[in-house]
């Protein structure tokens, strides 16, 4: 069988704009799997896209600047599909400060004298959300960093098989 260039240019464009999704374990939490995304250049062009700050491109300098609270929601939205696995008490390893924030919290929504039940709250199942997921790439550096990272491996995701990728074809539209 010979290959034609034109059938490889085709295979490569579609293989481009496939997604091809895999559960990853974030190395410095046992336990906590997150569902990335192989982030290809079509699908990283068009968040980056949506991202861009229109003003930038009629300053007289040009260029192109991009908008990182766009580029976050972007990465919460269309790489990272999901989790498990994470608690509150293991979200503080990641953020400083949430279990303190939560536990202010629970005591303020408390009736007047119920105490908090402070293991409970430790093992409250953080469920995955757009609004969280942005929320920990705006938080995190070494969280977000990682996904990147992950999301980027070309090696990684050589045994996933792949389904259609539609969705990413006009992230344009879906975002006005």
């Amino acid at each position: 069988m010979k290959l034609e260039s034109k059938d490889i240019a085709g295979w490569i464009g579609k293989a481009g704009k496939t997604e091809r999704t895999k559960e990853f374990e974030y190395p410095h939490i046992l336990g906590f799997f997150v569902l990335i995304t192989y982030g290809s250049k079509f699908i990283l062009n068009q968040i980056r896209e949506l991202a861009r700050d229109p003003r930038a491109d009629t300053s007289p300098q040009g260029g192109e600047r991009i908008l990182e609270p766009k580029l976050n929601q972007g990465y919460a939205r269309w790489i990272i599909r999901g989790w498990s696995g994470l608690t509150l008490e293991r979200l503080e390893e990641i953020i400083p400060g949430v279990f303190e924030e939560g536990m202010e919290q629970a005591k303020e929504q408390a009736p007047e004298g119920t105490p908090v039940d402070i293991e409970k709250l430790k093992k409250a199942e953080v469920e995955f959300s757009e609004v969280t997921c942005i929320e920990m790439f705006d938080s995190s550096v070494e969280f977000s960093n990682w996904v990147v990272r992950v999301s980027g491996d070309t090696k990684k995701y050589a045994d996933v098989g792949e389904k259609k990728a539609e969705e990413y074809e006009n992230l344009k539209k879906s975002q006005r």
